[in-house]
């Protein structure tokens, strides 16, 4: 065989396969429109011989309409009464609502309470002394107990020292009567000594007149702060029950 014809052989067969790749890579990147029709996933032909968004996604994505759906989203919270989204860069302020109003203080009669509304009633014309004060004052003391006695010695219902007591006049310190009358008059005096001060006359009325001279006010102490503070509180219940009863609501009858 001659040179020549091999060479010339060689260069045909060559071409021959360079025309066959060809022919294959023409077929397999760009099939005929039926073997594409036939195939329902589009091979990579498709993307070029079609827009990439109807080969690939279903025909309603194509007539995507923002406008309705966010017309949906607020029909769905106006149904479900749904707050509007806020974005997260604008902080959301909370909703302000009135503080619940404190409740009346309530308070159970204590079980000897009635038992001595006349003596306190005529102690509070007698010394000029307001009587939802004077209940309060016993309320706190004692909570209503004649017998009762503390750990410091105060006895009776407004809780009076003996020494206080002996200088009022008292003979027996746990009858109602004299206590309740001295106690009242030494709170009397207190506040005329503070000139009508209600927390120095209570003040000195639980921790004595020398502490509170010498705190120049009222004592750094929690018992009497505390104590002073249930007073008022008591003060204020017995004030509104008098109104109640003064004024009692109107009961209108049918027919």
């Amino acid at each position: 065989m001659k040179p020549e014809f091999c060479k010339n052989w060689s260069l045909n067969m060559l071409a021959m396969w360079f025309i066959c790749g060809a022919a294959l890579l023409y077929v397999a990147f760009f099939p005929p429109m039926d073997v594409m029709n036939r195939n329902v996933l589009p091979g990579v032909a498709a993307s070029f011989r079609y827009p990439p968004i109807p080969s690939l996604f279903p025909q309603e994505l194509n007539s995507f309409d923002p406008f309705r759906v966010l017309m949906k989203i607020q029909q769905i919270n106006q149904r479900f009464s749904l707050q509007p989204f806020q974005s997260a860069d604008k902080a959301m302020s909370p909703t302000l609502r009135p503080p619940p109003e404190k409740p009346p203080m309530d308070l159970p009669k204590f079980k000897h309470e009635q038992t001595f509304q006349t003596i306190i009633a005529a102690a509070s014309a007698r010394y000029n002394v307001d009587t939802a004060m004077i209940k309060a004052i016993i309320r706190a003391e004692s909570g209503y107990d004649p017998h009762a006695i503390s750990p410091m010695g105060a006895s009776g219902l407004m809780q009076l020292m003996p020494l206080t007591a002996e200088s009022m006049g008292v003979d027996d310190i746990f009858d109602p009567v004299q206590n309740i009358n001295a106690g009242v008059r030494y709170f009397k005096k207190l506040m005329k000594f503070f000139k009508q001060d209600v927390s120095l006359a209570l003040a000195a009325y639980n921790a004595g007149i020398q502490r509170v001279q010498e705190y120049n006010g009222i004592p750094p102490f929690s018992t009497t702060q505390i104590y002073i503070k249930k007073v008022l509180e008591y003060h204020q219940y017995y004030s509104n029950q008098a109104r109640k009863e003064e004024n009692p609501p109107l009961v209108h009858s049918e027919g």
